[in-house]
């Protein structure tokens, strides 16, 4: 019997017998889930289970794609196959590229409008539409309600009389552009995403050659990670297009010695910056180093260059600081949230960063693909094994550092598609395992990244139905309203939405900026709604509920001249 048989009828055995253990014991496996996680107790015994199947059938997927890779490297000539591919690739490249950007445009706006809903699945998507919104219109921050406590929201701060998002002004500042041209504000991340992969493209012709553009560029396009960042409201799409454009002009001026190129390697690394820093920080480590080795004292010139173009982002980001906070290095995030740091503070240990870590890895392997990962292992172990190599391309450490400095980071992510602390790198892992599989010639670099390439195509449609019915969850309130046709209306948010990744109601209080919409989303506050509902004299009261163990929760109506009592909406 061949390898590959044994392999497969090993790896089927164990996972028939895990799935029977999973289907008699789920509770029990749910259960001890819980005793792991002690500081997510708000996770229901749903979420728990949901966890369970989701990893028990992406190992199915793992052991698939394990037996698929062995069988091609064992029993197809896999250069010749992937010669094949190329050659159809290839055979017209601008079609193939022409292509590619068309469907990826096409599936993140699917994704996008139906598939999320064009709804800011997570508190930071919504601060970010909060701060593009206000500097649509001209200002930096809003006035908060009268009664601000009802109206708390995570990352989007109240301080005294300015409401404002947490976060660094950069992506809001391009996010804005779809509140100016009247369009809808999900197409700008789209836009931005089709941009990088011709950006891409057209970085790894120049930089290494055509078969690695091409091959580069298709397979970071279908990764699910790519796709649903660039169909959400985050700011990695764009950080990384920065990131990709200060590459790009820095190793321009590095050939040609021509000013503005290192002028413009300065603008869009300040643009990064001021859209995600502490990124910017990390991944800028290595280019430091590559400047000076390869330039020496002329080292000076670059960096004089890189900063003289850097300068009309940064005064932006200092002038917004400074008419915020009032001290230009005192970024808004520092000022209104004096726990945000990094290090080992707000409950930070070094056991969580380990466990952090862990889970953006797997986060990898599922969004991304267990190929790539493995390939860039691999890959960048023998490349360290050779001083010469050491210093060629530094952007090929980003994922490292910033796998080492987020390690550093209190927080997780909270909602997010795919490892997006290491985003901004991950089309690089790629860059990377490709150019070495295709030096090397080796038939198991071959192999995965053809069945990695498949296994990421084959993830985006069951990622989908996962993170749709999800969506669902979270907009259940604001369904529910519009069902019942409630109508001037205040609706307290006793609880949170959803089970299968909970939103507490601290992200669910959206409201228009002057509080004037038609229902407003409040937090129940309990024995101090009567003040809120004392201030909104003639609207209707009600409060939306859900049981700990429940999907969907409950709209009941509040009555205040019966002392608060509740029946449910459409009840007489």
């Amino acid at each position: 019997m061949k390898p590959v048989t044994w392999l497969t009828i090993i790896l089927g055995t164990l996972l028939i017998a895990l799935f029977l253990f999973i289907t008699s014991f789920e509770t029990e496996i749910a259960s001890s889930y819980i005793k792991l996680f002690p500081t997510q107790r708000d996770k229901s015994m749903v979420y728990w289970i949901d966890l369970t199947y989701m990893l028990y059938n992406e190992l199915v997927r793992i052991c698939i794609f394990i037996i698929a890779t062995v069988y091609l490297a064992q029993n197809v000539n896999t250069q010749s196959l992937f010669n094949k591919i190329e050659g159809r690739l290839l055979k017209n490249t601008t079609a193939t590229i022409g292509a590619t950007v068309l469907l990826f445009t096409v599936l993140s706006t699917f994704v996008a409008a139906y598939i999320l809903d064009a709804f800011p699945n997570s508190a930071d998507e919504y601060a970010y539409l909060f701060q593009a919104e206000a500097i649509s219109r001209g200002k930096l921050w809003d006035t908060p309600h009268q009664l601000k406590d009802f109206f708390e929201f995570h990352h989007i701060a109240q301080v005294n009389d300015v409401w404002v998002g947490r976060f660094p002004p950069g992506w809001p500042l391009v996010l804005a552009i779809g509140y100016l041209a009247s369009i809808p504000t999900y197409l700008v991340n789209v836009v931005l995403g089709a941009v990088s992969l011709i950006v891409l493209f057209i970085f790894c012709k120049r930089f290494y050659n055509e078969r690695v553009a091409v091959w580069a560029t298709v397979c970071t396009a279908f990764t699910a990670c790519v796709i649903f960042n660039a169909a959400s409201f985050f700011s990695h799409t764009a950080s990384f297009l920065e990131l990709l454009l200060f590459v790009y002009f820095l190793y321009l001026y590095m050939d040609e010695r021509k000013a503005h190129q290192a002028l413009l390697a300065g603008f869009f690394l300040a643009l990064l910056t001021i859209t995600r820093y502490f990124t910017a920080f990390l991944i800028f480590i290595p280019f430091i180093v590559y400047l000076i080795y390869n330039l020496r004292l002329k080292s000076i010139n670059a960096f004089i260059l890189i900063g003289l173009g850097s300068i009309p982002p940064m005064a932006f980001f200092f002038w917004y600081n400074y008419t915020i906070t009032g001290d230009p290095l005192l970024p808004v995030t520092m000022w209104a949230y004096n726990d945000e740091a990094l290090g080992f503070v707000n409950g930070h240990t070094p056991a969580k960063g380990v466990e952090y870590v862990m889970r953006r890895i797997l986060m990898f392997v599922a969004w991304v693909s267990p190929a790539f990962l493995i390939l860039y292992a691999v890959l960048l172990w023998n490349k360290m094994k050779h001083k010469s190599k050491w210093l060629m391309h530094p952007e090929d450490y980003g994922f490292v550092l910033l796998m080492i400095g987020y390690f550093f980071y209190y927080h997780n992510g909270g909602n997010q598609y795919g490892p997006r602390f290491y985003f901004e790198a991950i089309p690089f892992v790629i860059v990377f395992a490709i150019v070495k599989v295709l030096q090397s010639r080796n038939r198991w670099g071959y192999a995965l990244i053809i069945t990695g390439t498949v296994y990421a195509l084959v993830k985006i449609p069951i990622i989908a139905s996962h993170e749709h019915a999800i969506i669902e969850e979270r907009e259940h309130v604001y369904q529910l309203v519009e069902e019942k046709g409630v109508r001037n209306a205040v609706i307290f948010l006793s609880s949170g939405a959803g089970l299968l990744r909970p939103m507490p109601n601290k992200d669910l209080t959206r409201n228009d900026k002057s509080y004037k919409n038609d229902v407003i989303y409040a937090l129940d506050l309990k024995e101090k709604n009567k003040e809120l509902m004392d201030y909104y004299k003639g609207r209707n009261f009600y409060i939306y509920k859900r049981a700990s163990r429940e999907t969907m929760g409950e709209l009941m109506v509040l009555k205040p001249q019966e002392n608060l009592t509740l029946q449910t909406a459409g009840d007489n």
